[in-house]
């Protein structure tokens, strides 16, 4: 499944390259052709696209339904043991919370599974820097974030938490 979801999402970024590459003709007649909004709503909201028809087929390639407004753009079942540098001793997480996918780079180098969680934030942010004490994490403001995530290392697995209203996503890296 893994293979599956890194395809998918090749597609989508050769997709998005190739239609950004379009000359300035192209993309006049584009904009000429396409109204600026849709029944499904304004084409920068993001709710347009989570239409029922679409929710339903995200559910059922196995998504859990938690997972359908947080992660707007994941489907099928989400597996844990995909995720390789996932360490021996990770902990569950500290939050009633609900796999909703995972992933990594075409290179394996980043892997990351993102949660559904009706815990706020901080909540979140706080449950982990305990549940990771033993890895020494550490809090950090992201400016480019603009908001704090938890940093650290376990053995040679380099991890983060970020948490947003909703949902977190633990990210690992070599």
């Amino acid at each position: 499944m893994k293979s599956l979801r890194v395809v998918a999402a090749s597609a989508v970024v050769v997709t998005a390259l190739f239609t950004g590459a379009c000359d300035d003709d192209s993309k006049d007649a584009k904009k000429d052709a396409a109204p600026a909004t849709t029944d499904a709503g304004d084409a920068d909201d993001l709710d347009g696209l989570d239409t029922q028809q679409n929710s339903d087929e995200r559910l059922e390639t196995g998504l859990p339904e938690e997972c359908l407004e947080p992660f707007p753009f994941a489907f099928g079942e989400p597996d844990l043991g995909e995720v390789e540098m996932l360490p021996e001793e990770w902990p569950e997480p500290p939050v009633e919370a609900v796999l909703c996918s995972t992933s990594g780079t075409v290179g394996e180098s980043i892997e990351t599974a993102d949660y559904a969680t009706d815990a706020d934030p901080e909540e979140v942010l706080a449950a982990y820097l305990e549940a990771l004490a033993a890895y020494s994490p550490e809090r950090t403001t992201v400016a480019e974030l603009g908001r704090d995530v938890i940093d650290g290392q376990a053995g040679d697995v380099w991890f983060r938490v970020d948490a947003e209203p909703g949902r977190f996503t633990l990210t690992f890296s070599h």
